[in-house]
């Protein structure tokens, strides 16, 4: 269990590398939330969020069937994205602005 938390981490770590580039890092706050305690052969969550503190839009690729994710506004309302629901499967990458 603690080599998936460690795995979740890396990747999350990585995205956040990718953010600094370009965009630049403070455009961006990311937080990570996961189990204090794991269980072997038992489920848990990680919970992360990416929050744009910019002015621009991003386009927001995704792949490696890893994680789900919802959009929200500055009013912790869920975006429509045209697809019900909400949720996307994927790595997320911030790629470039629209």
């Amino acid at each position: 269990m603690k080599s998936r938390l460690s795995i979740c981490l890396i990747v999350i770590m990585i995205v956040l590398v990718g953010c600094q580039s370009n965009p630049t890092a403070k455009n961006f706050s990311v937080t990570v939330a996961a189990p204090k305690e794991l269980k072997a052969d038992e489920l848990f969550i990680v919970k992360g969020t990416l929050v744009n503190h910019s002015d621009n839009s991003w386009d927001v690729l995704h792949g490696a069937d890893m994680f789900t994710y919802d959009v929200f506004d500055s009013n912790g309302d869920r975006v429509s994205q045209g697809i019900e629901p909400i949720m996307f499967e994927g790595l997320v990458q911030v790629m470039s602005s629209r």
